[in-house]
């Protein structure tokens, strides 16, 4: 049932990125936010650092395993809700026999449902926002936040659910899967979404994501350039990592 530690051990597809994930998590954050967590390869990290970390996954098959599996991680906590732009409740599509594809969009796990041989089951789940969860949960505003955002074709609602705590952040840094496939099989516009993160300072993750100077995780250049033309993991952010007053 701890998949999460098998997979962050034997790495898996995403070797690279858990242990870039890592180099951002040794930055201190003071809180870090798992939204479409899986099983949770990533935020064991946090939580073995002893970092406050929120994890997201409305999956209701993944998510029993996820809470057992973060059980033991005092600062960790786990909702099987959706995060996006508002508030609300919205139905959530999956395949039970596949994890990584659940989406709003129900043609995200359709193709690999054929694939698969299995089906589509949909569930309502509620919404919440970064904005209005931290405020609840939080004393006082944090200072630095770091994120993983896969959410199959909805990254962009996750931020603009976040504007407010974003603006007011000595840093923050957010690693996110841009996926084409996703957003067009989401009926989105992969142009026009490329062109909001061109809005942040960022790079996309190219070759060994792990060797990254520190000096480009710091202080971030400017994104730019065309939108990539297959699956890719983007670092967005602004402010730079270690000016907390």
């Amino acid at each position: 049932m701890d998949r999460a530690y098998r997979i962050a051990a034997l790495g898996g597809s995403q070797k690279e990125k858990v242990a870039f994930f890592e180099r951002l998590c040794r930055c201190h954050p003071e809180i870090v936010l798992d939204i479409g967590a899986n099983y949770g390869e990533f935020s064991v990290i946090p939580g073995a650092l002893g970092i406050r970390c929120m994890l997201f996954e409305p999956n209701p098959l993944v998510a029993r395993h996820l809470a057992h599996t973060m059980a033991g991680f005092p600062k960790t906590s786990v909702a099987s809700s959706a995060v996006g732009s508002i508030e609300g409740q919205t139905q959530f599509f999956y395949c039970p026999t596949a994890s990584g594809s659940g989406s709003f969009a129900p043609g995200v796990p359709t193709s690999e449902a054929r694939l698969r041989g299995g089906q589509v089951d949909r569930i309502d789940v509620p919404v919440v926002t970064i904005d209005q969860l931290l405020a609840s949960q939080l004393r006082a505003p944090p200072r630095s936040l770091l994120m993983k955002i896969d959410v199959e074709g909805f990254e962009r609602d996750v931020l603009l659910g976040a504007e407010n705590t974003l603006a007011g952040l000595a840093w923050w840094r957010a690693l996110i899967e841009f996926s084409p496939d996703a957003l067009r099989q989401a009926r989105k516009s992969v142009v026009a979404e490329w062109e909001f993160f061109k809005t942040f300072r960022g790079f996309v993750l190219e070759g060994d994501a792990q060797q990254q100077p520190l000096e480009r995780l710091r202080d971030l250049p400017r994104l730019s350039g065309e939108a990539p033309a297959r699956d890719s993991d983007i670092l967005i952010g602004a402010g730079c990592i270690g000016d907390e007053p």
